[in-house]
């Protein structure tokens, strides 16, 4: 389903009525630890050490008002891969994206960057459909990969460790020159504006789009 020029709360209500059902549910840790996931005194992973671990930690700082506490970490595998089309109207081309961490009543769907994926993901360790992958963004954008502005950037230190995403934006004269896929929308920069107020972009995005203010006017 793609979209052009759509009052962007409108479209984003409707598209959240018609995506695909996706049940996401609580297990207790019992259930959790069967199959290939393990959880001991260093914390929670996969057997095949894939994808991510969660690590619990104990910190003490003197300098801050709280000066000590215990939370966990997650670390993940690899360096995840952001890459967003942008055309020289500064409009952008966003994916909807489910991830069982959105909304519930929005159908845990939130405008992602035009490719999103852990590194695992993007090299296909699970064995299903590979995401789109640079090159062949490229290829479809009529642009040359070495022509993409990149940049590793940690994520948020807060909840992770030691994890890193590779920021790119592809830039093009038109986005509306391009074909289309399922659940993209080319969003103007008013439309990032009213999504950016109403909670609708995930934190991938966020990051991209500072990108794109460093780099582009």
């Amino acid at each position: 389903m793609a979209n052009v020029g759509y009052e962007i709360s409108e479209w984003f209500l409707e598209f959240r009525k018609i995506s695909n059902s996706f049940p996401v549910m609580r297990v207790i840790k019992s259930k959790f630890e069967d199959g290939d996931w393990v959880c001991d005194e260093n914390g929670i992973r996969r057997e095949d050490k894939k994808y991510f671990e969660i690590s619990f930690y104990k910190v003490t700082d003197a300098t801050r008002q709280v000066n000590r506490w215990k939370q966990p970490l997650q670390k993940e595998v690899g360096v995840g891969v952001v890459y967003l089309v942008v055309d020289k109207k500064m409009r952008i081309l966003a994916q909807v994206l489910q991830e069982p961490g959105n909304n519930p009543e929005e159908n845990y769907c939130s405008f992602a960057s035009t490719i999103q994926a852990s590194w695992d993901n993007a090299k296909g360790a699970h064995g299903g459909n590979l995401p789109p992958s640079l090159e062949a963004l490229c290829k479809r954008a009529d642009v040359k990969p070495e022509d993409v502005v990149r940049a590793k950037v940690r994520k948020g230190g807060g909840r992770f460790k030691d994890s890193v995403i590779e920021l790119g934006i592809v830039r093009v004269e038109n986005i509306e020159d391009m074909q289309l896929e399922d659940r993209e929308v080319v969003l103007s920069q008013q439309d990032v504006k009213e999504a950016f107020l109403a909670g609708f972009l995930n934190a991938e995005l966020r990051e991209a789009l500072g990108l794109c203010a460093v780099f582009y006017k």
